[in-house]
């Protein structure tokens, strides 16, 4: 409680106290992969999802999708809202995800990128983001790409890739001081 007089009167103002240090809460990179995965375990259960560059690593068999993000756009200026304790901050980003499709004779990379991009463009990929609860907000793909691969038995591989884009909603979180209650009193003169 802070209370200060003066000619005109007295005021008084009750903060809420700074238990503690808030820091930044968010779904951060590793959280988009996290919900990308889900993603594809919940339309595309057989298929084993890899995220991100693998080194050193040998890819696994056939057929797989490898996921990386490629680039991160900015497309708004910070939002602000206030609580008792802190001030949280929010932007909006535009995300940019390669999805590789590697495929076998039973399961075709190109069939994998269309029935990704027909699933990823309908309402329901929506409803299923915001049921894991992550600030994520698909939006569209870009057009297949073959991207075969000679492998190192000079085989070719079925691959297909494809650009994903999805809104991404971060917040940031920094601790103040805010008045809860204010009290004034006022004395007049005479």
């Amino acid at each position: 409680m802070m209370t200060r007089e003066n000619k005109g009167g007295i005021v008084k103002a009750t903060f809420t106290p700074l238990s503690e240090r808030v820091y930044p809460t968010s779904t951060s990179e590793m959280g988009i992969y996290e919900a990308m995965v889900r993603f594809f375990k919940n339309r595309f259960p057989e298929i084993e999802v890899i995220r991100g560059q693998s080194n050193r690593v040998a890819l696994p068999k056939n057929p797989f999708v490898l996921l990386q993000m490629i680039g991160k756009k900015c497309l708004s200026t910070i939002e602000s809202r206030y609580d008792p304790v802190k001030k949280i901050m929010r932007e909006c980003y535009e995300v940019m995800m390669r999805v590789d499709f590697w495929g076998t004779e039973a399961c075709k990379a190109c069939d994998l990128s269309t029935q990704f991009s027909t699933l990823w463009n309908d309402d329901s990929t929506y409803d299923l983001f915001r049921s894991f609860n992550a600030p994520l907000y698909p939006l569209y793909t870009d057009n297949d790409r073959m991207m075969t691969l000679i492998t190192g038995e000079e085989q070719y591989s079925d691959r297909y890739s494809r650009d994903v884009y999805l809104e991404y909603h971060p917040e940031v979180a920094l601790q103040q001081e805010s008045a809860i209650e204010l009290e004034l009193t006022m004395i007049t003169s005479g």
